[in-house]
């Protein structure tokens, strides 16, 4: 097999096996999506490729879902604990090959608020790369134009920046005692 997203010719056969075999082992909650669905029958490659694609979504805003998700994470009064630590484990297998560099403009994008940001919330939906493959700084900067395009539209008033930024920015700038000789 070369492909596992299509039915390639010359695989037909392996493509119907596979086809047969989800079909019969597959739990209903998962077979429903394919039921009365010409465009899989008997082709067990493409049925496996949506299946993966359901199980395990990876498009922007599914892993902004993930992040959200992780972040409400708590054991609801009435939830037992094989329920609670089986939310744990969806969210650590759909999380786990994400690194936490990955994960942090997904924690600032999932905080921000949809009236303020909808140019950005928007072209993280649409998959814009520009706001997608952003690390923190390319984050910062995103909402800082957004900021100042608002502001100049007149939507927005700029608010004076908070003693928590003035220090994050301090503590990014060496003191004189810490800046390395000449």
């Amino acid at each position: 097999v070369t492909s596992w997203a299509t039915t390639l010719p010359g695989q037909e056969i392996y493509s119907k096996r596979l086809y047969a075999d989800m079909m019969s082992k597959l739990p209903t909650a998962q077979l429903h999506q394919f039921l009365s669905r010409p465009e899989f029958v008997n082709r067990g490659f493409e049925m496996l490729h949506a299946l993966h694609a359901h199980m395990d979504p990876s498009s922007p805003e599914n892993r902004l879902a993930d992040v959200k998700n992780l972040s409400s994470l708590a054991m609801k009064p009435d939830e037992n604990v094989a329920a609670y630590m089986l939310n744990v484990r969806i969210l650590s297998n759909r999380l786990s090959s994400v690194s936490i560099d990955t994960l942090m403009p997904l924690f600032a994008i999932s905080g921000l608020n949809d009236s303020r940001f909808p140019g950005v919330i928007n072209r993280f939906s649409q998959g814009g790369p520009e706001v997608v493959k952003a690390n923190l700084a390319g984050i910062e900067r995103l909402l800082t134009r957004e900021t100042e395009r608002r502001v100049t539209m007149g939507y927005d008033q700029i608010t004076p920046p908070t003693a928590a930024s003035a220090n994050r920015v301090q503590a990014a700038t060496p003191a004189p005692q810490d800046a390395p000789p000449n």
